[in-house]
């Protein structure tokens, strides 16, 4: 085993986050103790009460994790700046959200991404969602498990490797477990911090030693310039990286859990520019490494350094191999501490995004009634189960779970994003529109090939590389386009002919699917096309009622009206506690 004061040192960084979590969790039940807000709600959304600074820095560290990081300077050193995507990408991700969704879903008072999906189209196709936004989050997870672990292997050596990763993912889970979005949020805040001073400390050590020459000398090898070749397959390539990135939970986990709806909206746009100015030292780093004498710094011994016939490093691990090589061991790992509090900040909100969709949109859909007990313990099971699955296929896949996300994000931006447009901004869309939507956007997506893991394409689409076998026609894109189309058109099909034979037929003879459903207080069919059977619905209205509650107004005229409009069974016992006790639901 190599360096083992910085090991030492590791360990007791990462173990100083648990003592921090502690803290953390006990500050927020002796400050919850005589709070009325639901105890689930509490521990998922922190009691919506997030404020500005706390934010701010939760949501820029969620997605400025290592990965983030380390990807963006392997990057600039294998490709170039012009062809780097990560940072303007998750950028634009996170602006368009701010703007066109964040408003919205924050006012509906939801808990979760697929609160609106499944208010919209049901619990099947909600359940379906539910599949690539699990996936989605578990295999980045798994990846930046792959990616420590290899930063792990080059600065310490294989021993011992993969119990130092367990040891790392099994603090963030006590925290997540223990803490909730408060906790989580609190570390994310100091890790943010931690990789803040960890990554710029390195930069004037990298750039000043001896092999590397001035970064300004060697723009043209590391700035490189835009090609308008292939502009269609970049075209593709930028549109599923910016909207892809959108629908994530672990994003409007963060949305839904700020205090009112203009802070929710504007920390989503100022967390755009916040990972633009992270992906400064990053881009650095990569420069760095492209304008290394590697023959030099390693010398006349090049086994198992990665270096090929040219010179190159021929390795993703561009960023651990510059902190060991061109740092002082101590600026090393001052920096893999940093390196190691973003990756824990990534992690631990996205074990709880992941556990809060299933046990709000799955375990709770499933049950006629749930306590905020038995919902905290679904969450906590469902955080073990996921982390566990994410730890073995990082360290059993290693990198290659990044091409396995990749693949993943490739899913969410055809499938899951016209689903969660039209469910908040198209309000007739049903089930007979979203069903097929998900048939024809995956089937066109397969059909287009997946050359990363040697799928060939079924369908080639115009301009096809056949030296190279791959796309460069803007197949996702076209994929998703007809998936929205046919959630439109199917929707509104649906819709007419339902206008055009309700008279003459049953529901049940038109809803062929059963999604439409017989109110049990008046006796009367609620149609498939207006509205779908959820029973979210009551906590959306208990959310909105506590959100005025929370802000002082008392005006009980607008709590009842409020109340009114969305339930029956509470017509007659119109406060939120009443509710409450019954465990009601619609």
């Amino acid at each position: 085993m190599e360096n083992i004061p910085g090991l030492v040192s590791v360990i007791v960084f990462v173990l100083s986050f648990l003592i921090l979590a502690v803290w953390s969790t006990r500050r927020k039940r002796i400050a919850d103790k005589y709070s009325s807000i639901p105890k689930d709600e509490r521990f998922l959304l922190a009691s919506r009460d997030i404020g500005w600074l706390f934010g701010f820095c939760s949501m820029t560290a969620t997605f400025v994790c290592g990965l983030f990081v380390n990807s963006t300077t392997r990057s600039i050193y294998h490709e170039n700046f012009a062809s780097t995507k990560t940072p303007w990408a998750l950028s634009f991700s996170l602006l368009i959200g701010g703007l066109l969704f964040a408003k919205k879903i924050r006012k509906s008072g939801y808990v979760t991404m697929l609160d609106p999906l499944q208010e919209r189209y049901g619990k099947f196709v909600g359940g379906i969602l539910f599949l690539p936004a699990l996936l989605g989050e578990v295999l980045w997870v798994a990846a930046m498990v792959g990616m420590l672990g290899q930063m792990f292997q080059v600065i310490f050596g294989n021993e011992h490797m993969s119990l130092l990763v367990i040891l790392v993912v099994c603090v963030v889970v006590l925290n997540t477990v223990f803490g909730g979005l408060y906790s989580v949020v609190i570390l994310n805040a100091v890790q943010l911090l931690c990789l803040v001073i960890g990554i710029w400390i390195a930069i004037p050590f990298a750039l000043t030693h001896d092999h590397v020459m001035s970064i300004s000398n060697t723009t043209d090898q590391w700035v490189g310039s835009f090609v308008a070749e292939n502009t269609g397959e970049r075209l593709d390539h930028a549109l599923f990286m910016i909207v892809g990135g959108i629908p994530w939970q672990v994003y409007f986990q963060h949305i839904i859990s700020m205090k009112d709806v203009q802070q929710a909206r504007a920390i989503s746009c100022i967390s755009a520019f916040g990972c633009l100015v992270m992906a400064c030292p990053a881009i650095i780093l990569g420069a760095v490494a492209k304008s290394t004498d590697w023959e030099s710094v390693f010398g006349n011994s090049t086994t198992g350094t990665h270096l090929n016939d040219m010179g190159n490093l021929e390795t993703d691990g561009i960023l651990p191999i510059t902190l060991k090589y061109l740092t002082p061991s101590w600026v090393m790992f001052i920096t893999l501490c940093g390196l190691i509090g973003a990756m824990m900040s990534s992690a631990s909100s996205a074990f709880l995004s992941s556990a809060s969709m299933f046990s709000r949109n799955i375990y709770k859909a499933s049950k006629k009634t749930t306590s905020a007990n038995e919902t905290l313990w679904v969450v906590r099971f469902a955080t073990i189960i996921i982390a566990s699955m994410a730890t073995v296929l990082g360290l059993t896949l290693g990198t290659f779970t990044f091409d396995l996300w990749i693949l993943s994000c490739d899913c969410i931006y055809v499938v899951l994003f016209p689903q969660l447009l039209c469910a908040v901004y198209v309000k007739w869309v049903n089930v007979y529109g979203a069903f097929p939507a998900i048939m024809v956007g995956s089937a066109l997506r397969i059909c287009g090939g997946i050359r990363e893991f040697g799928v060939p394409a079924w369908i080639k689409f115009p301009f096809y590389d056949m030296e190279n076998e791959r796309q460069v026609f803007p197949f996702r894109t076209l994929a998703m386009g007809c998936s929205l189309l046919v959630l439109v058109l199917g929707s509104l099909i649906a819709r007419r002919i339902e206008e055009r034979f309700g008279a003459n037929l049953s529901q049940d003879e038109i809803d062929i699917l059963k999604i439409s459903y017989k109110e049990p207080e008046i006796g009367e069919f609620t149609s498939f096309s207006k509205i779908t059977r959820w029973s979210g619905s009551y906590n959306n209205i208990t959310a909105s009622a506590l959100e005025l509650r929370n802000k002082g107004r008392e005006d009980k005229s607008l709590l009842k009206a409020t109340l009114g409009r969305n339930t029956s069974a509470c017509s007659n016992r119109p406060t939120i506690e009443a509710c409450e006790e019954e465990k009601l639901e619609f």
